[in-house]
Order: structure tokens, then C-alpha cells, then sequence
């Protein structure tokens, strides 16, 4: 048995009628996709850019932060200088005075000078030697005070004294002459003798004249001109101290403007957008300073607080007294270790009083342990003076009971 086979004829919507596409079609479609690509590359390199140059904006402001912030830092240790050259020059005018005062006295006693540079203690053979001196001058007086008394009795009895008088003037005339001779013999004996004694007390040999006192007053012009003063040896030490401390603002700062200008120029390796953070400037300025503070202190103390503190110090002696333990003088190599490394601590709280918090939590808390470090250093540094002072004074003291005693002896 034979079927017939049956045709099912599709729907018409099932039907589609596709249009065929020719190869400029296809052309045009890859023109606009390669088109399209290149405005998305565009938008991004041009993104790029704009992070590029905010970028380099910010390392801007920041370079300009730290070179104020330096500048202030410069500023601040600057006005301490000058402080301390004020106090300086004050100090000298002072000494100037002084030194006045004193070649004033020795330009108008130049026997006493002449005396003390020869002999310390001529001082003392000159007072027991005037002794003697004061006892004859009492005895002039009792004598010119009893011959007014003896002229008042002969105002009272005056007749019977002048007549006694004219008569005997003729026979006490030679007498009185050869009194008066031998009054002259004697006052010219003892001129020569007291010359003899100021000579035996100033030289062994002659006795000074005037041009021996011009010598005098030029050597001792000489000598104040050749002694190195501890006054000198401050200013000096001082001055350099002052040549070397000061520190520079920045360093290379064209250096740091062709970097930031290379960075501008340079291509990026990739098309990625670069991202950094949105930090305010001041704040990074102040998070640097800090950090850059921190590693002095840390060099500092490393470098000199091993070998300054077991060194000795010495301390100005003024009219033969030890001077306060703040009158240290850069006179000698440990003094001025000593002075330098104080400097550098201060020029270290200088730089931490120009940073301000403003409201920042952490640079208030890293601030705050920063200038307690140097101000425990200082504190170490103020009680090794005084026990140098103590050790200094104590030797002095003890120095000065010997010299007392010896004279004695």
C-alpha cells in the first residue's frame, strides 16, 4: 500500500528575507569601529593629561610649601643668632668699660702697677711699710698742736715773754741757725731714706722715674694688646660657629623644578588613569619637616652626647672670682663642643616652634615628643655644667685658702 506523501508549507512569519551585503558594507563598518577605538583612546590620553598636570600642580604647591616652611625655619634661627649677638656685643661693651676703668686706675698710679706686676704681694710690704710714716705724721701734729698752745700762753704773758725774748735773741741766734741746719740735715736724711725703701720695694736695684713709668705703661699696653682674652677667643669662636651653623634654605631647588618639568614630559608606559591621593599640601609639608627633624635630633645625639658629656669645661674667672655657670665661653676645644652642641638642639626647638597642628591630632602628638626629647637633652646638658661648675669653683676655693695661708708661713 502506496501514501501519498504530504507538504507542510511554512508560516510567513517564520519567513525571513535576508538582503545581501556587499564588501563596501563591510568596509564601512570597520572604518567606523577603528574610529570609535580612537576616540575612546583619545578621551583617555586626554584624561591622562589632566591627572598629569594636576599631578604635577600638587608636587608644586608641596615644593613650595617646604621651601616656606625652610625659609621660616632660616628666619627663625636667624633672630636667634642676632639675640645671641646682642647679648655679645653687650657682653663686650661691658669688658670695654671695665678694661677703661682699669688702665684709667693703672695710668694714674702707675707705682702701684709697677709694684703688683712685679711682686703680688708688694701690696702688702708697701701697707706695713707706711706705718711708721702714719706714726711720725701723728707726732708732727702733737708737736704743731703744742706749739699753738705754746703761743696761745705766750699771748696770755705776752709782756714778760717778749722781753724775755729780746734778751736772749742775740745769744740763741747761732743756736737757732744750727737747729734750723740740722732740721734740714734731717728732713733730707730721711727724704733719702724713704726713696731708698720705695726703691728696695719696687727694684732691688734704682728707683723708677718718669720715663721708667712710660715704660711701664707701654709694656703693660703691649701685653694687654698680645694676651688672647677669653673675650677674644668668644667672638671668634662665635663668628664661626655663626659661618657654619646657618643651614640653607633647600638644597637643589632648579633640581627639583627639572624633575618636576621631566615628569611633565615623560610618556606614560601604559593608558591607565593614574590616581594619587588628594593630600593637602601643608599637611604633607608639616609630615616631612617632622620627619626631617626627627632624623637630625637622632644624628645629633648620636654624634656628640657620647664624648661631650665626659669632657671637662672651663669657666671665666672675673677679679678673682668664678663667674655663674652661664657665662660659658668658647675659649677652649671642650667649651666649644660643648656650646655647639647646645646650639644645635636649640636651632632644633626653633624649627619645631614654626610647626603649628592646626587641629591635626598626629602632628600635635609627634610635635609634642619631638621638643620633649630636646628638652631632655638640654636638661642633661644644664646639670653637666653645674656639676663642672661645682667641680671648677670647689678647686678655686680651695686654691685661694692656700694662697691666704701662705703669706702666713
Amino acid at each position: 500500500m502506496y501514501f501519498n506523501p504530504v507538504y507542510i508549507r511554512p508560516a510567513a512569519n517564520h519567513m525571513h528575507n535576508y538582503s545581501s551585503l556587499c564588501l563596501d558594507d563591510y568596509a564601512q563598518l570597520h572604518h567606523l569601529l577603528q574610529q570609535a577605538q580612537f576616540e575612546k583612546e583619545a578621551a583617555m590620553y586626554e584624561e591622562q593629561q589632566r591627572r598629569r598636570i594636576q599631578r604635577a600642580l600638587f608636587n608644586l604647591e608641596v615644593l613650595t610649601e617646604l621651601h616656606r616652611r625652610r625659609e621660616q625655619e632660616e628666619r627663625a634661627i636667624r633672630a636667634y643668632y642676632e639675640r645671641k649677638e646682642r647679648e655679645r656685643q653687650e657682653w663686650l661693651r661691658r669688658q670695654q668699660y671695665l678694661a677703661a676703668l682699669q688702665e684709667d686706675f693703672f695710668n694714674h698710679r702707675p707705682t702701684t702697677y709697677s709694684k703688683y706686676h712685679e711682686d703680688p704681694f708688694a701690696h702688702q710690704q708697701m701697707r706695713f711699710a707706711t706705718v711708721p710714716q702714719d706714726y711720725e705724721e701723728d707726732d708732727e701734729e702733737e708737736e704743731d698742736r703744742s706749739e699753738q698752745l705754746a703761743d696761745l700762753v705766750k699771748l696770755i704773758f705776752g709782756a714778760q715773754s717778749e722781753q724775755a725774748k729780746h734778751e736772749n735773741e742775740p745769744e740763741n741766734e747761732p743756736e737757732d741757725e744750727e737747729d734750723e741746719d740740722e732740721d734740714e740735715n734731717e728732713d733730707f736724711e730721711y727724704e733719702e731714706h724713704e726713696e731708698k725703701e720705695r726703691a728696695s720695694i719696687l727694684k732691688p736695684s734704682d728707683a723708677p722715674t718718669n720715663d721708667d713709668y712710660m715704660d711701664i705703661q707701654e709694656t703693660h699696653q703691649e701685653e694687654q694688646e698680645n694676651i688672647e682674652t677669653p673675650m677674644d677667643n668668644a667672638m671668634v669662636d662665635m663668628d664661626e660657629s655663626m659661618d657654619e651653623d646657618l643651614p640653607s634654605l633647600v638644597e637643589h631647588p632648579t633640581e627639583d623644578i627639572k624633575s618636576l618639568v621631566n615628569e611633565l614630559l615623560e610618556t606614560p608606559e601604559n593608558n591607565e588613569v593614574s590616581v594619587f591621593p588628594e593630600e593637602n599640601p601643608v599637611k604633607l609639608a608639616k609630615y616631612e619637616a617632622l620627619g626631617r627633624i626627627e632624623q637630625e635630633l637622632k644624628d645629633i645625639r648620636q654624634k656628640h652626647e657620647e664624648h661631650i658629656l665626659h669632657n671637662t669645661l672651663d669657666f671665666p674667672v672675673s677679679d678673682g672670682r668664678l663667674s655663674s655657670p652661664d657665662s660659658l665661653v668658647a675659649t677652649t676645644a671642650n667649651n666649644r663642643q660643648f656650646l655647639g652642641y647646645e646650639d644645635e638642639i636649640m636651632k632644633i626647638l626653633l624649627k619645631l616652634d614654626t610647626i603649628e597642628s592646626d587641629g591635626d591630632e598626629d602632628i600635635r602628638i609627634e610635635r609634642k615628643n619631638l621638643v620633649k626629647q630636646a628638652e631632655m637633652m638640654l636638661e642633661t646638658l644644664d646639670e653637666y655644667r653645674q656639676r663642672e661648675w661645682e667641680r671648677v669653683s670647689s678647686g678655686s676655693s680651695s686654691e685661694d685658702e692656700f694662697i691666704d695661708i701662705e703669706p702666713l708661713l
